[in-house]
């Protein structure tokens, strides 16, 4: 009796991920009610087995490093069924990391004016460091403060409130007349 062919079918719980973070490789397999063993590679790399039940084998596995990774399912076959192996499943890993936005992006301070700006920190790949805020050269007539001074990533976003204040110029005024020199 020849062996049925199969199809070994992968799909992932997210094409994307963070570092680390767990994705779920499912492999359904098509034949003569199969058994045995789903092997699930990432290039060379074995991440894993998955014994097929009711013809489905599953695998939780992560990586540790970002980039991008193509994943396939292989089928063992058994005394019924003949091997096969999926098509690639491209993964995406992405570092830690995170991203600042202003609103408003800009605006103009008059002297003896202020501008206030919201500050948002969105996290990346699941960041979860601290960010401290400060204001770089500034001239001598402004001012910057922010509330609170540091983010801290939660996976998610924070606020801080940034505040540019500037100083009027001022001006000594002589009457016409006087004289400041004594």
């Amino acid at each position: 009796v020849t062996p049925s062919s199969t199809t070994t079918t992968l799909s992932a719980s997210s094409a994307n991920a963070n570092q680390a973070q767990a994705i779920t490789y499912t492999a359904a397999v098509t034949g003569v009610n199969p058994t045995g063993t789903v092997t699930f590679k990432s290039g060379t790399t074995t991440l894993g087995t998955g014994t097929v039940t009711n013809g489905t084998a599953t695998l939780s596995a992560s990586f540790a490093t970002a980039g991008s990774y193509s994943v396939t399912a292989s089928y063992s076959g058994d005394s019924n069924n003949q091997p096969s192996t999926s098509s690639v499943q491209s993964i995406t890993v992405v570092a830690p990391d995170y991203t600042l936005t202003a609103n408003p992006a800009a605006a103009t301070v008059k002297a003896g004016q202020s501008a206030t700006f919201t500050i948002n920190m969105t996290s990346v790949g699941g960041y979860s460091g601290t960010v401290k805020l400060s204001c770089g050269s500034l001239p001598a007539e402004a001012t910057c403060t922010f509330s609170p001074a540091t983010l801290t990533g939660s996976g998610t976003s924070a606020n801080s409130t940034l505040t540019i204040t500037t100083t009027a110029p001022t001006a000594m005024v002589e009457r016409p007349g006087s004289s400041s020199s004594r």
